[in-house]
C-alpha cells in the first residue's frame, strides 16, 4: 500500500496565496456607489479637465534682480502646496541668487525681511537653470512637437473655408507641405522628462512669467526679447489643433490639443499689452500693469503711495541690500495664501482683491477669451 506523503509547507503557502488572488480579482458586482466615488467620477467627467500643469519663468538673472527669482520660487511654492506636483511643473530659473557672493545668508532666497520662510530650502527642482533660460527653450518646451503641424494645420484650415470633405488626400492637395506621418517632435528624443510640458486637451495650464519688460516685449536675460506675437504664435500653434481635430474628426493622426484651459499671468512693465493680441480660445490673462505704466516692487509701490511715507520694515531687507518682491505678485500671494485645496474661492475673487493703489499700477485682466464665467 503506498504511503501517503505530507503537504509540504511551502506549498500550502503557495495554494493559500492563489487562493486569495482568486478572490480578490473576482468582480465586486455587489459593491456599492458612495459619496467620495461620485465627486471622484464628478470631477473627471466635468469639463473634459482631469490634469494641472504650471509653467513658471523668470526671465532675469544677476543679484539685482533677486526679487524676480523670488516672485517665480514664492508662486512655484504656492501651486505646489495647492497639490500641483512637481511631475507637472516646469521650473525656469536663471538660480544666481542663492549662492550669489553678494548674498548674505547662502543658499537662501527670501521674500520678505522677516525671513520667515526660506523659498529656496528643500525640494526645489529647477528644470531649465541659467543660460538654459532662453525664448527658444521657452517655446519648444511649450509647443513640444506641434509646431511642425503648422503646415497640416494650415491646409486643414483650407479645407474648411471651402466646405469640403476633410480628407487627408484633400489637404495634401491644397496644401503639398502637409506631413503625410506625424513629424518629428521638435525637442531632441533625449530631452528629460522634467524638461517636458505632457499636457493633452484635458490638461489647464498656468503660465507665470516676470522679469523686465515693456510694450509688447519681455526680455529673457538682457540677451533677447520675447514679443506679444511670439506669444501669441506659440499659443496659437498650442490652439491650432483644436480646428484640426474637429476638421479631421478626431483624427488618430494628430496629436491632442495641448491644453483645455490656460491662465496667463505677468508681472513686468507694461504687461498688460503681452496678452493684447491673443485670439486663441479658452485663456484667461491677467497682467501688472497697462501701457506705459511700471510695474514696481513692494519697497517701491510702498514709498510711492501717498497714504504713507516709508516703506515698511517687514517688506524692506537691508541685509541683502535690494528689493524682495514685486508689489503684484506679493498681493496675488496675499489671496493665495490664504486659500488651501479644499477652497471654493473663484477667479473672480483673486481679481476683485486686486487695489492698483496698494499695487501701484493698473491690473489688468482679459476674460473674452474664457468662456467658463469667472466665479465658478
Amino acid at each position: 500500500m503506498p504511503s501517503t506523503r505530507p503537504t509540504p509547507p511551502c506549498l500550502l503557502l503557495l495554494l493559500f496565496v492563489a487562493c486569495a488572488l482568486t478572490f480578490l480579482c473576482l468582480p465586486s458586482f455587489a459593491t456599492p456607489s458612495t459619496p467620495t466615488a461620485d465627486v471622484v467620477d464628478g470631477f473627471f467627467s466635468r469639463g473634459g479637465h482631469t490634469n494641472n500643469w504650471a509653467v513658471l519663468v523668470c526671465t532675469s538673472r544677476f543679484w539685482f534682480n533677486y526679487r524676480h527669482i523670488a516672485n517665480t520660487l514664492s508662486m512655484y511654492r504656492t501651486v505646489k502646496r495647492l497639490g500641483i506636483p512637481d511631475s507637472n511643473i516646469i521650473l525656469m530659473l536663471a538660480d544666481d541668487v542663492a549662492c550669489n557672493p553678494r548674498n548674505k545668508f547662502p543658499a537662501t532666497v527670501f521674500n520678505n525681511a522677516a525671513r520667515l520662510l526660506d523659498l529656496y530650502g528643500e525640494n526645489v527642482e529647477v528644470d531649465y537653470r541659467g543660460y538654459e533660460v532662453t525664448v527658444e527653450n521657452f517655446i519648444r518646451m511649450l509647443t513640444g512637437e506641434l509646431r511642425r503641424w503648422v503646415s497640416y494645420l494650415v491646409g486643414c484650415v483650407k479645407v474648411q473655408r471651402l466646405g469640403t470633405p476633410a480628407k487627408l488626400s484633400s489637404i495634401m492637395k491644397l496644401h503639398p507641405q502637409t506631413p503625410s506621418q506625424p513629424p518629428l517632435g521638435r525637442v531632441s528624443p533625449d530631452t528629460p522628462r522634467s524638461k517636458r510640458l505632457l499636457t493633452d486637451d484635458r490638461s489647464n495650464i498656468f503660465i507665470y512669467m516676470t522679469g523686465h519688460g515693456g510694450n509688447e516685449f519681455l526680455k529673457f536675460q538682457d540677451a533677447e526679447e520675447i514679443n506679444g506675437s511670439s506669444v501669441e504664435v506659440t499659443v496659437g500653434i498650442l490652439t491650432a489643433l483644436f480646428l484640426a481635430r474637429d476638421v479631421l474628426n478626431q483624427s488618430p493622426i494628430i496629436p491632442p490639443a495641448r491644453y483645455h484651459e490656460m491662465l496667463f499671468m505677468i508681472d513686468t512693465c507694461q504687461a498688460n499689452t503681452m496678452y493684447s493680441q491673443i485670439y486663441s480660445p479658452n485663456i484667461l490673462s491677467t497682467g501688472s500693469s497697462r501701457l506705459g505704466e511700471s510695474s514696481y516692487s513692494v519697497v517701491l509701490s510702498r514709498l510711492l503711495s501717498l497714504s504713507i511715507t516709508f516703506a515698511p520694515q517687514h517688506h524692506t531687507d537691508f541685509d541683502i541690500g535690494v528689493a524682495v518682491i514685486d508689489s503684484y505678485t506679493y498681493y496675488n500671494l496675499e489671496f493665495l495664501e490664504n486659500i488651501d485645496m479644499s477652497s471654493n474661492a473663484t477667479l473672480k475673487q483673486l481679481f476683485d482683491s486686486y487695489d492698483a493703489v496698494k499695487i501701484s499700477s493698473q491690473p489688468g485682466i482679459r476674460d473674452d477669451l474664457f468662456k467658463r464665467p469667472l466665479d465658478k
